[in-house]
């Protein structure tokens, strides 16, 4: 990391200060007295910046980050007697006053964005980095507002905050540069060939297996790995003010949280789903010896809120190669983990919160592997019989549990819905490299292939002027699944696949020879789903 830049000064700044005033008076001409004033006098600040931490380093963070505050200055329009103020003394309210160099009022509504850009730069060895390429991000959105309740027992409790938070992790592997690197060099016009080292007129032999290894394995373009995930979360009820001061003071300068000036700095970035939680380092037996427990934190006391909180977790696997020439396969695996998550939070005087009625979601979608018969044979034996069977094999069992006094009527019942589950899944799967719970995660191949370029066979050569044949396959498995005090209960399991299309073919034919626009296409598809 000779080329190591630390910057300690952010790459750009940006601050605005906007107020507006307004005051409406109305007077109908059939009325002696006017109608009530209406006023507005409001400020909004933004302030935003970008900053370049270190260049050419291990990670080489760039931070971005911007925040937006509203507030009202309407109280400010009358003096004590009720009476309207005028500039003047506008002015010596709002500037130099309270120990506030401009005092801008009553905030209601903050927005804050803190995003972490990660470029992971490998130490340079073997030439890596040429075969690597590695991004992350870091993006959390804030959001708090304040409706004004002037009752003091209920203030906090109509304060509302969230937060939305993206996580994002892109390696890209240039699998087919590693293995020109390693098997041979591109020659003139695109074709590779391998460097033999045998004498000439001779057969070395060694390139053929070579080749083999090399076609099989290293001609994908880059096979990209990619995984996501974004956490929300919904809070009423909360304490203090916009944050500010629990983001700067408390959390980058560690001078610790104040509940009186709003919520956490954890809670701001989307580190736990409690607006004044937070959480601890912990030691731990096993490897690597150290987690982290939450801790919910204070609510406003003697309230009743409702707080809601998702998750999406994705993972994928892209890739492509050509086939022959004009004709290029496109590889893609993917799997994702939803979850959903609604509970009451009623607090004491305290503050102290306790979560009842707490209903939670699952939902898992993830590309599968599953094939139609054709002309009445499947050679997978992935069919609803195969289902049936599995589930009548797993049903036998159950029943001999029961009658042996193994089980009770509740359990068995419970055994039948996930014997039920079970079957679907396996029977209608073609075949999996994995079992268990990795293999029902880790996701299967779908595939697409487009040939380009068959416009210029012979047959059609003077006619066509473009012409592509397209063959598609999707398959998903999807389930739902409701998380209650008494376990997981699954909803619903949906399997879909179908070739889309099986054959599609796209012709745009020769203006010139036929003396006008003329484009044909021609798709086969079939597609089939079963739910449970």
């Amino acid at each position: 990391y000779s080329n190591l830049k630390i910057n300690l000064l952010p790459t750009s700044f940006n601050a605005n200060i906007n107020m507006n005033r307004r005051r409406q008076t109305e007077q109908s001409r059939f009325l002696d007295f006017p109608s009530p004033v209406l006023r507005d006098f409001s400020a909004n600040r933004a302030y935003n910046f970008s900053w370049k931490l270190a260049e050419g380093g291990l990670l080489s963070p760039v931070i971005d980050y911007s925040v937006t505050t509203n507030s009202t200055l309407v109280n400010y329009e009358l003096d004590e007697f009720g009476r309207q103020r005028t500039g003047a003394e506008l002015t010596q309210k709002i500037l130099f006053n309270n120990g506030q160099i401009v005092d801008f009022g009553q905030n209601n509504l903050h927005t804050q964005t803190v995003t972490i850009n990660l470029r992971p730069n490998l130490p340079d060895i073997f030439g890596i980095n040429k075969f690597f390429d590695i991004t992350g991000s870091y993006a959390t959105t804030y959001n708090w507002s304040d409706p004004m309740q002037v009752k003091a027992e209920i203030k906090d409790i109509v304060k509302n905050a969230s937060f939305n938070n993206t996580i994002r992790f892109n390696a890209g592997f240039r699998l087919k540069s590693l293995g020109e690197t390693w098997f041979g060099v591109p020659q003139t016009g695109g074709i590779r060939k391998f460097q033999d080292t045998s004498k000439a007129g001779e057969d070395s032999g060694l390139s053929t297996p070579l080749e083999i290894i090399k076609i099989i394995f290293f001609d994908w373009e880059k096979v990209d790995f990619v995984f996501s995930q974004t956490n929300s979360s919904v809070n009423p009820g909360v304490f203090g003010g916009t944050g500010m001061h629990n983001f700067w003071v408390g959390g980058v300068l560690f001078q610790g949280q104040d509940l009186t000036m709003g919520p956490g700095f954890a809670y701001q970035m989307g580190l736990v789903e409690h607006p004044h939680g937070g959480f601890n380092i912990v030691g731990k037996s096993a490897f690597p010896f150290f987690g982290f427990e939450t801790y919910p934190g204070l609510r406003p006391p003697n309230a009743r809120l409702q707080d809601n909180y998702r998750q999406t977790s994705t993972f994928e696997i892209k890739t492509s190669r050509p086939l022959w020439t004009g004709a290029r396969l496109d590889l893609n695996w993917k799997s994702e983990v939803g979850f959903n998550r609604n509970q009451t939070v009623i607090t004491d005087a305290f503050g102290n919160p306790t979560f009842t009625n707490v209903i939670g979601t699952e939902s898992f979608n993830r590309t599968f592997l599953t094939f139609p018969s054709i002309f009445g044979i499947n050679i997978f034996n992935n069919t609803m019989e195969k289902v049936i069977s599995l589930y009548e094999a797993k049903k036998n069992v159950i029943d001999n549990d029961f009658n042996n006094g193994k089980i009770t009527e509740l359990q068995k019942n419970q055994r039948y819905q996930e014997a039920l589950n079970t079957s679907f899944y396996d029977g209608l799967e073609a075949f999996s490299f994995t079992s268990g719970e990795t293999g029902r995660f880790l996701p299967a191949v779908n595939w697409a292939i487009r040939w380009e370029g068959l416009e210029k066979f012979w047959l059609w050569e003077d006619l066509i002027k473009r012409m592509t044949l397209d063959h598609q396959y999707t398959s998903t498995f999807q389930e739902n699944a409701q998380l209650t005090d008494n376990g997981r209960s699954v909803l619903s399991q949906t399997v879909q696949y179908g070739f889309q299309p099986f054959i599609g073919i796209n012709a745009s034919f020769d203006e010139e020879k036929l003396d006008g626009l003329l484009t044909a296409t021609l798709r086969w598809s079939y597609t089939n789903s079963f739910q449970l």
